[in-house]
This record gives C-alpha cells, structure tokens and sequence, in this order.
C-alpha cells in the first residue's frame, strides 16, 4: 500500500468510486473531504494506481498521537478484492494494531476479515452494524400514516438488528 498523492488522481478515484455504489459511498464521502481541504487532516493509500482493489483512509501519522483515540484513529476501508485484503490489513504499516481505531466502510465481508485477523492478533474487537439507506427521491411527510407507512419498507427483522 502507498500514499496516492496529487489533487488530478484524488479526482480520478473520487470519480472511479461512484461505479461501485453503494459499497463505496462511505470512503467516496471522505475522499470528497479530502479533496475539498482535507478538514481532517487523512491521507488516502491505494494497492496499485490507477488500477487499485483496495482504498484506505486514515490519519496522517502526526495525527495518530493517542494511543486511545478510537475517533481520531479512524479508518475507512473499500475493497473490490477480499482474497488479498486479510493480508493488506495485517502489514503493520498500514493500521497499528497497538492502538485503539475503529473501522468504517459498507462492506459486510471486511468485518468479516477484521474478526479473522483480530482472533489471529488476540486483539478484542466490538463490532456495530449500522444501516444505511438512501432514496432516488426525497421522501416527503405528508400525515403520520404516510410516513409510517414508508418507514415499514425499511425495517429489519430480528435476525439484522
């Protein structure tokens, strides 16, 4: 894995990302954070460029003082190739494992590869499953019942809670 630097192929992944909707809108979310200012101060590592498989974020390390600091230690992960991520994920130099971080991304399958290698590492991990949706259309309240009735599309059974 290395840095991808440049604002000409910062753009190139950006406009890559958005063919692999909806896996990728987490780190094409942040990769547009970078693009315009970098507010948080995150580099970008890819696998190869500019055919890559596998996009990380994270902190510059300057910013990764804290050992406990599971919100500045805050990674984004996007990968089109899970066979080579176990082995991407546990190269030292591309997450410090010695620290409190967290991990975020859409795919289910990385927090599967996340389990493996931190049962490997005897590292505890706790895992929290959110969900997201979007609408082609904005959804409009109109009465109570109406909006009850399109939140009802949305709900999950008690096996995804």
């Amino acid at each position: 894995m290395f840095v991808l630097q440049g604002s000409q192929n910062l753009q190139i992944l950006y406009d890559s990302l958005e063919e692999s909707f909806p896996e990728s809108i987490k780190i094409y979310g942040v990769i547009f954070n970078i693009k315009n200012k970098n507010p948080f101060n995150l580099e970008v590592l890819v696998d190869a460029w500019p055919d890559y498989q596998t996009v990380i974020t994270r902190p510059k390390k300057e910013e990764m003082k804290n050992d406990l600091d599971h919100y500045t230690n805050t990674y984004h992960i996007f990968t089109k190739d899970l066979d080579k991520l176990e082995e991407i994920l546990k190269c030292a130099q591309v997450i410090n494992w010695d620290q409190v971080f967290q991990i975020q991304g859409l795919q289910e399958s990385v927090g599967e590869v996340i389990k493996r290698i931190s049962a490997s590492k005897t590292v505890k991990v706790d895992y929290a499953k959110t969900v997201l949706f979007f609408t082609k259309s904005p959804m409009t309240k109109t009465s109570s019942d109406d909006w009850t009735n399109k939140m009802h599309f949305f709900e999950l059974d008690e096996n995804n809670k």
